[in-house]
C-alpha cells in the first residue's frame, strides 16, 4: 500500500510525502517475517535518478501488531520518502515567459493612443498568458485542497491584461473626441495630473488667437475709413489726415484689415475645433501614461511579493517535513 498526500500551494518549489507500506494478508509473522532493509542497497544509492524529482530522505520502521483473538504477531514495514521538485525547467519555460508577457503588457500603453495594434497586442498578451495557465493547471494533479501560489500570479495577470484591453478601449474613444472638454478635467487631467508625473503642461489656447493678436499689433483699430485717427474719447483727429493719398492708403490698410479679419476668424474656428481635438488627445496620452505607472507598479509589488511568498514558504515547508521526519521517524 501506498499514499502520498500531494501538496501543491508551493509549486513548482513544492516538497511531496509519501509513505508505502508492506505487509503480509496470507501469513502472521511466523510465517513471514518482514525485517527492514538496514544495509547499503537499502540507502539511496541504488535510486535512479531523474529530471523532474529528487529524492531528499528516506525513513523505516517496523511495526508488530498482536491481536486479541490470536497470539502470532503479524509484522509490518512502513517508509517514508521525501521527494522535492526539481523548479528549473518550470522557472524557465512557464515563470519566466509569464513575467516576460507582463512586461510585454505594459508596453501597450507607450504607444500612441490612435495606434490600431494596442487593442490587437492587448489581446495577443491576454491569450499567451491563458495557454501559459492551461499549461500550469495540466502539471498539477486535480485537487482543490490547496490553491497553488503560482496560479494566484497568473490570475492576477491575467486580470491586469483584462483590465488593460479595456483601458486600451477607453483611450483609443478618448482621443477621437472632438467635443469641448471641462473645465474640471481640464484642471484635473492637464494640470495637477501631468505635474505628478512629471510631465510638461501644454496650454493649447495660446496658439489659437495667434493670428488675431499678429494683426491686431501690426494693423491697429484706432483710425477711421479716411485715415483720420481715433482718439480715445471717441472723436475723429482730422489733424492727422494728409491729403487723399493718406486718406487712400489708409482705407486699403482698413481693407486690408477686414481681409485679414475674416481671414483670422475662419482660422480661429478650425484652431478652435483642433485645439479640442489635441486635448482630448492629450488627456488619452497622460491617462496612458498613468496606466503605464500603476500597472508598472502592480507588476513589481505582485511578482516580488509573490516570489518571495513561494521561497520563503517553500523553505518553511521543507525543513518541517525534515524536522517531523527526524521526530517521528528516527533512524
Amino acid at each position: 500500500m501506498n499514499s502520498c498526500n500531494v501538496r501543491v500551494r508551493w509549486f513548482p518549489f513544492d516538497t511531496q510525502v509519501c509513505e508505502m507500506l508492506f505487509l503480509s494478508w496470507s501469513y502472521d509473522g511466523f510465517g513471514i517475517n518482514l525485517e527492514p532493509e538496514r544495509s547499503a542497497d537499502a540507502s539511496q544509492n541504488r535510486y535512479a535518478k531523474n529530471g523532474v524529482w529528487d529524492m531528499v530522505a528516506v525513513r523505516s520502521r517496523r511495526i508488530v501488531t498482536t491481536y486479541l483473538c490470536c497470539p502470532e504477531p503479524y509484522p509490518e514495514i512502513q517508509y517514508r520518502l521525501v521527494f522535492k521538485r526539481h523548479a528549473a525547467f518550470y522557472l524557465f519555460y512557464m515563470v519566466l515567459p509569464c513575467l516576460f508577457l507582463s512586461i510585454l503588457s505594459l508596453l501597450v500603453f507607450y504607444l500612441p493612443p490612435d495606434c490600431g495594434e494596442k487593442l490587437t497586442l492587448s489581446i495577443t498578451n491576454l491569450l499567451a498568458l491563458v495557454v501559459f495557465q492551461q499549461l500550469i493547471a495540466e502539471n498539477m494533479p486535480p485537487t482543490s485542497d490547496d490553491s497553488p501560489v503560482i496560479g494566484t500570479y497568473f490570475i492576477c495577470m491575467i486580470a491586469m491584461v483584462c483590465i488593460s484591453v479595456v483601458s486600451t478601449g477607453v483611450v483609443m474613444h478618448v482621443s477621437g473626441i472632438s467635443q469641448p472638454m471641462p473645465r474640471w478635467m481640464k484642471r484635473v487631467f492637464l494640470e495637477i495630473i501631468p505635474r505628478l508625473l512629471c510631465l510638461s503642461t501644454y496650454s493649447y489656447q495660446s496658439h489659437v488667437n495667434l493670428a488675431a493678436d499678429f494683426v491686431s499689433r501690426s494693423f491697429p483699430e484706432n483710425h477711421d475709413a479716411n485715415g483720420h485717427d481715433i482718439l480715445e474719447n471717441g472723436k475723429v483727429d482730422t489733424s492727422t489726415g494728409n491729403g487723399d493719398s493718406v486718406g487712400q492708403e489708409r482705407q486699403k490698410s482698413c481693407e486690408t484689415v477686414e481681409l485679414l479679419k475674416y481671414m483670422t476668424d475662419n482660422i480661429m474656428i478650425k484652431n478652435v475645433e483642433t485645439s479640442e481635438h489635441l486635448q482630448w488627445r492629450r488627456l488619452s496620452m497622460i491617462i496612458d501614461r498613468l496606466l503605464l505607472y500603476l500597472f508598472s507598479l502592480f507588476t513589481i509589488v505582485c511578482t516580488f511579493y509573490l516570489g518571495v511568498l513561494i521561497v520563503q514558504g517553500s523553505v518553511d515547508e521543507y525543513n518541517d517535513i525534515l524536522n517531523e521526519l527526524e521526530t517521528d521517524w528516527p533512524n
